[in-house]
């Protein structure tokens, strides 16, 4: 007797594989690969524009001004299996999108269950917060010292 996906019907076969109940397609609608955040904040230095991960300021040209850096370094801290079912979780790609308003990271995550490769892409809100990091803030108080 043959299995097949209790949401769509579809039989299993080579081409289609079945993970508990469900066919792949229909485990990645109902089911999360990674907990992902729906946001997440990053402070940036408005003066220099520095970017703070974890305790430590970082100037931006460390990233080549590129915000998938420290989005992946701060997702990848809290990246975790969003089943039971699935291993192996990882960042497979970041895309930045900005609306008029608001800044987004579209974020493509890989993992496994058994030999099957899972993707899906999740929507996270990428929160600015300005504040002057440390160099900043001595210059501007001129308690600088050279």
């Amino acid at each position: 007797m043959s299995r097949f996906c209790v949401r769509c019907g579809r039989e299993e076969s080579d081409k289609v594989k079945l993970i508990g109940y469900l066919c792949v397609d229909c485990f990645l609608r109902e089911k999360d690969i990674a907990s992902m955040p729906k946001r997440i904040s990053l402070e940036v230095c408005p003066s220099c524009g520095s970017i703070k991960l974890g305790d430590t300021w970082y100037s931006s040209e460390d990233f080549g001004n590129d915000l998938r850096i420290p989005i992946s370094y701060i997702v990848s801290g809290r990246l975790r299996p969003g089943s039971d079912l699935v291993t192996d979780v990882r960042i497979s790609n970041i895309n930045i999108v900005k609306t008029n308003e608001r800044i987004y990271a579209e974020i493509e995550v890989e993992g496994f269950y058994k030999d099957i490769k899972l993707a899906k892409t999740y929507l996270t809100e990428i929160l600015i917060l300005r504040r002057l990091c440390p160099l900043c803030t001595a210059a501007k108080t001129g308690s600088f010292e050279a």
